[in-house]
């Protein structure tokens, strides 16, 4: 139907009549007229997200959120676009040369192997395994417990547990079987301590440089897995075998060039060194490497090849270190070897090599040369099927592991203990862990995952980052030696003494500074916290904190870490007591313990309720350590008498030089970094004795001396030293606590910081409580000290402040130099001063007791009641002679320390004269000796026979009345220095480390007389035939000095008056001072 008509008929319908039903018979009859017609869908609504771009699918628009991706402005490609950038030619760049290097990188496949890399290196090739080496893993000792079961437990785990895929790939159980038998050589280090002194890193880049011929090699890149060592490995071959291999010719592969497949620049730095690390890492020596064959096939080694990387790197590795101990210059032949090892694994096979550098001129083949001992091939199993291998429906191999080889685990094993075996046995240090701090591994079950440790990728072993290198800490545990030593003397004095207090505590960001560092000031309280429970737990009543030494505080404590402190009872006294406090710090997280400071403490016991004192009882030493502390705290006490009079005598008298206060325009006021603050005591601050606690008043003198120190630096300070203070009086509950702080001095690169604290309430004057110095520091972004600005004193005040800070910072630097040394570090001869003189005499007699005290003396000859003990301490050598004397204790004290007597007995003293007397106690000589040095070994009187060959010494000699009962009567000598006395041409200037007599009474009238000497190269020589056995010049000497004493076992009419005239004397001179 057309539509014209269409039109006519609906108008028709439309109207009714004939029309209408025409209408109807037309559209019943059309189909398409009866189609019915839908309305216009209506259009969503569109949901517009900021920020985000609406993405269709399949052409439908889809308005969730999370499918929208977000909208990037568009990129204007540009000249800095890295697809367009082209780096100029090689000759513009600066390190470009004319002279090509030859580079040997990870990937590099030298066409000759072993042969071309031994030539490389200069190096003689020598097949098999080190025998010595070999023989360490044979021992018991150095064995695990079920090792073989154990070893098996390592491969199934690594080839058939520890996989979700039904065949793990090379690269995967590879890597997992080298962890895993590091693992289990690691639990041996509960017996072999040096292993705890290792750890093992990666991603770390290397590189060496050297000349072979008229050409330039370099060895650079990523190798392996490095295990780095505190300690070098010994050597292999002594200097007689490396001499020997001068003969020895290098194998050569002519007509193919050396040089062949290695990587020739243009572009290079010359005498490039690194080896990986900073030259502070505390772990500077390689110790061996590990390398597993890539699969990669783009650098996929054939095993020639693959043992060629191991020796260049290996090789590499040792000239690193060789470059950063002696220099990059050629040296023929090196002071001490340097020995790096190498194990190189695919899962199956394994390569054993040991590489001894003795040589860095490499540039000829003559003269010495470096030493390899190469193992190929060790297979460690035959087979080890996930599924059995079955042929013409035999079974030609089990599933599960076959052919387990123990020896290539033993060679494995022998090179991990390398260099650990010596130190077990003594011959670096012995140490001996305690199962606090290092559990015993328990043996792992065959039925699950026993490693600890499991990461697909061993770059991720443990990790830590140092500098740009990422660290991979090692499975044992690492404790600093300081630690160890004093763990094993606990360990070896059985029970724990019944003083000792241990408190250990979580630091949390509350106890922290801005720094996420440990705050000095909380530090102090659980310092002071600890010490008083271990005093009140000797004197079973309240104590209070009287003083406290020196604090130099090594290292600060970071939040998350543990502070371990120890507090004991070091000796009693009357009514006051020391108190050893010993701070360390844990990392939890890799296991790691190191010494943060040491403090003595001294506590005194309050009255009781009726008034009287507590007299404690005294202490008894167990161990030689708290025999030594025992002996030493008497000197101290006496230091802590006398230094308040020291500093004073370094002001009156003139004996330091005067500092100049009259600094220029750029100094700072002092007034300027006055800092003034009142603390309300609350009972919080209180202790149990409703006193103010000493640790929180130091800490609140900690925190505005800090801020002084701000003022002046404008950064923040480190708080490093805390001299001795005394604590003058008691703060209780409701005091208010004045606490006034001020730099008072500003040197170089240290500043002092003077506070003063003051109590007082609401009426009535300020108290004074204490006052402290604290030396502060000022460290850069760098970790180097700054520079400090200098301080212009106040008027008067300031000014007396500014010159005491010089004294004591003298007094700081003297006992340094004299008293915080090890007595090793100790020189012979220190040059007396009279700044020093309190400081000499405590290191004197201290150092006297300390030898004293050592338990593990050995009888070396007894002749009728007379003895000699020796003891040997690493390279030196000490000697005892005592015996029993029936003369009172007191009368041969009196006797032995005039040294001007000692010539009528001693045939090694031809004269004796006094130089100076220093005060009651101190006395300088010069001694005049027969020298043996031309003469025979043996007694002195073969070197009389040399006419004009003496010895002489200067020696200061310091006396000791006991402390308590108990204690011996000591005269201690020692080398001192005097400008007016210089070594003269006809005398040999000797030197006396520590000598000297302790007196002790056994009975009525009979003492115990021994004489000590620390054996110096010019003392030995006196008393080596009697070690020896081959003479007794010791028994003839120690008897003409017990008749000498019985002959003047009472004192003279002459020298009762004279002693009477001396009390009488002191007695004037004393009330004359007053």
């Amino acid at each position: 139907m057309f539509p014209e008509a269409a039109r006519c008929l609906k108008a028709a319908a439309a109207r009714g009549g004939v029309g209408k039903l025409q209408a109807q018979r037309h559209f019943g009859a059309s189909c398409c007229l009866q189609a019915k017609i839908y309305p216009p869908p209506r259009p969503r609504e569109k949901v517009e997200i900021p920020g985000l771009q609406r993405v269709t699918y399949a052409e439908k628009m889809h308005y969730v959120p999370g499918l929208a991706k977000p909208v990037h402005p568009p990129w204007d490609q540009d000249r800095r676009d890295p697809r367009f950038y082209t780096s100029p030619p090689a000759h513009h760049m600066p390190l470009y040369k004319e002279k090509p290097c030859f580079i040997f990188n990870q990937r590099t496949n030298v066409l000759e192997g072993v042969r071309q890399a031994a030539w490389l290196t200069k190096t003689k090739v020598m097949s098999g395994f080190p025998s010595h080496l070999l023989s360490l893993a044979e021992t018991p000792e150095n064995q695990l417990p079920n090792q073989d079961e154990l070893v098996k437990n390592a491969i199934r785990h690594a080839r058939f547990w520890d996989t979700t895929e039904s065949r793990p790939g090379k690269d995967k159980y590879s890597n997992t079987l080298l962890l895993n038998l590091l693992h289990l050589c690691a639990s041996l280090r509960s017996s072999h301590p040096a292993v705890g002194r290792r750890i093992l890193a990666g991603n770390y880049s290397l590189a060496a440089t050297w000349k072979r011929g008229e050409d330039l090699f370099q060895v650079r890149g990523l190798n392996g897995l490095l295990q780095s060592s505190m300690d070098p490995l010994p050597e292999v071959f002594g200097k007689k075998e490396v001499s020997e291999t001068s003969d020895h010719v290098l194998e050569t592969f002519h007509p193919i060039s050396p040089t062949i497949d290695l990587q020739a620049v243009n572009v290079y730095k010359e005498e490039a060194v690194c080896t990986g690390f900073r030259d502070d890492y505390p772990y500077p020596h390689a110790h061996t490497l590990y390398f597993l064959e890539s699969v990669d096939p783009r650098c996929k080694l054939r095993p020639e090849q693959f043992r060629a990387k191991m020796v260049m790197f290996t090789f590499g590795n040792a000239l690193a270190r060789a470059h950063k101990l002696y220099g990059t210059q050629p040296r023929s032949v090196l002071d001490r070897p340097i020995t790096v090892q190498a194990v190189g694994t695919n899962g199956r096979l394994f390569q054993f090599l040991v590489f001894q550098l003795n040589t860095t001129d490499l540039s000829g083949d003559d003269g010495a040369k470096n030493l390899m001992w190469l193992d190929e091939d060790a297979e460690l199993y035959d087979f080890a099927k996930v599924q059995p291998f079955i042929k013409k429906k035999q079974v030609k191999v089990p599933a599960g592991l076959a052919g387990y080889k123990p020896e290539t685990f033993s060679k494995f094993l022998s090179l991990y203990l390398h260099g650990a075996e010596q130190t077990r046995c003594g011959m670096i240090h012995t140490t001996t862990v305690r199962p606090a701090l290092r559990q015993k591994p328990t043996e792992p079950r065959q039925n699950q995952n026993f490693l600890l440790f499991h990461f697909s990728e061993y770059k991720l072993y443990l990790p830590r980052v140092f500098g740009d290198t990422l660290l991979l800490a090692e499975m044992s545990s690492g404790v600093s030696a300081d630690l160890l030593e004093e763990e094993e003397e606990e360990e070896g004095g059985g029970s724990m003494n019944p003083t000792e207090v241990r408190m250990s505590q979580m630091v949390m960001s509350c106890h922290c500074n801005h720094q996420q560092e440990l705050s000095v000031g909380q530090l102090l309280k659980w310092m002071d916290s600890c010490a008083c429970l271990s005093a009140e737990r000797h004197a079973g009543s309240p104590c209070v904190t009287a003083s406290m030494d020196d604090i130099h505080f090594e290292h600060t404590i970071n939040a998350g870490q543990v502070v371990n402190i120890r507090a004991k009872v070091n000796r009693a006294f009357n009514t006051s007591m020391e108190v050893g406090i010993q701070v360390s710090c844990e990392d939890l997280f890799f296991d790691r313990h190191w010494r943060v400071c040491h403090a003595y403490a001294t506590f005194v016991t309050q009255r009781t309720s009726s008034g009287k004192r507590v007299t404690l009882r005294p202490i008894v030493p167990h161990t030689q350590k708290e025999l030594i502390e025992y002996s030493v705290a008497a000197e101290r006490r006496r230091v802590r008498m006398l230094h308040d009079d020291i500093i004073k005598d370094l002001l009156y008298t003139g004996s330091i030089q005067q500092g100049d206060s009259s600094t220029g325009s750029d100094a700072k006021a002092a007034e300027k970094t006055k800092v003034e603050s009142v603390e309300l005591v609350l009972p919080p601050h209180a202790n149990h004795q409703v006193n103010t606690f000493g640790g929180q008043i130091m800490a609140w003198m900690v925190n505005v001396a800090t801020i002084a120190a701000s003022r002046l630096c404008q950064a923040h300070p480190t708080l490093r030293t805390i001299d001795m203070f005394t604590f003058r009086g008691p703060s209780q509950v409701g005091d208010r606590l004045l606490l006034r702080a001020i730099v008072n001095n500003a040197f170089k690169n240290s500043m002092e910081v003077g506070v003063r604290a003051e109590a007082y309430q609401e009426e009535g004057p300020n108290r004074h409580i204490n006052s402290a110095f604290m030396t502060f520091e000022v460290l850069d972004d760098s970790g180097k000290l700054r520079t400090l600005p200098r301080i212009r004193p106040e008027p008067s005040e300031g000014e007396r402040r500014f010159q005491e800070a010089i004294a004591r910072k003298k007094i700081r630097l003297d006992r340094k130099y004299i008293i915080s040394r090890k007595q090793s570090e100790v020189p012979l001869s220190v040059p007396w001063d009279p700044r020093n003189q309190v400081y000499l005499s405590y290191n004197n007699v201290s150092a006297l007791k300390m030898l004293a005290a050592k338990n593990n003396w050995r009888l070396s000859t007894e002749r009728k009641e007379v003895r000699l003990y020796t003891l040997e301490q690493k390279s030196m050598l000490s000697f005892r002679v005592e015996a029993e004397v029936d003369v009172a204790a007191e009368r041969a004290y009196f006797l032995l320390a005039d040294l001007k007597n000692r010539t009528s007995w001693d045939t090694h003293y031809k004269k004796c004269e006094l130089i100076q007397r220093v005060d009651d106690d101190d006395f300088i000589y010069r001694v005049v000796t027969p020298s043996v040095h031309q003469g025979a070994m043996g007694s002195p009187t073969s070197a009389n026979q040399g006419e004009g060959i003496l010895q002489d010494f200067i020696l200061l000699a310091s006396k000791r009345k006991p402390c308590g009962s108990g204690d011996p009567y000591v005269i201690a000598l020692r080398s001192v220095t005097l400008p007016t006395h210089p070594p003269l041409e006809e005398y040999n200037r000797g030197e006396v480390l520590c000598a000297g007599f302790t007196i002790l009474e056994t009975k009525s009238n009979m003492s115990l007389i021994s004489y000590y000497n620390q054996a110096s190269p010019e003392v030995l020589p006196y008393i080596s035939t009697d070690i020896a056995g081959l003479s007794s010049s010791f028994y003839h000497t120690f008897c003409s000095c017990s008749h000498y004493l019985t002959r003047n076992k009472l004192p003279s009419d002459s020298e009762v008056k004279a002693e009477e005239a001396d009390s009488s004397l002191a007695k004037a001179l004393h009330s004359t001072k007053l």
